[in-house]
């Protein structure tokens, strides 16, 4: 009896293992965070002010007229739906891991880019978010 217990329990372990998904993560998370941009004041803040909210940007753009503009990312890829059913499927049925990929994956990225005039204070301030799917089915 307890030799069938162990048998079930790591049957279920291998099974669930692939329930547990994985989310990738890239960039600077304030980039997301309203309230920290919300500090952010045009005319007064500066250029170190900006680097101890957001850190180094990720690129540095010069316009024609020298303002500098600071770019910074962040973003979010929920590969759980398709983790789990690869993991699944691809020892459970042959060929799982393309039916798996129909289950399809979310990704959220968020920008920030923010403009200096030449003496360093913030002038401009400019945020966006884009949100993708893939796959047929996204539960």
């Amino acid at each position: 009896m307890r030799s069938q217990t162990i048998r079930m329990f790591a049957i279920f372990t291998v099974l669930a293992m692939p329930l547990t998904g994985c989310v990738t993560s890239y960039g600077n998370n304030n980039v997301s965070n309203k309230e920290v941009i919300a500090q952010l004041e045009i005319g007064k803040s500066t250029k170190t002010d900006v680097e101890q909210m957001f850190g180094e940007p990720g690129n540095v753009v010069f316009g024609e007229d020298g303002q500098e503009q600071w770019h910074y990312t962040q973003g979010d890829h929920d590969m759980t739906k398709q983790q789990a059913a690869s993991g699944a499927l691809s020892f459970l049925v042959p060929f799982g891991g393309y039916a798996s990929s129909a289950l399809g994956s979310k990704a959220e990225h968020h920008s920030l880019t923010i403009v200096f005039d030449n003496d360093g204070i913030v002038r401009k301030v400019g945020k966006g978010k884009q949100e993708t799917t893939t796959g047929i089915v996204n539960l």
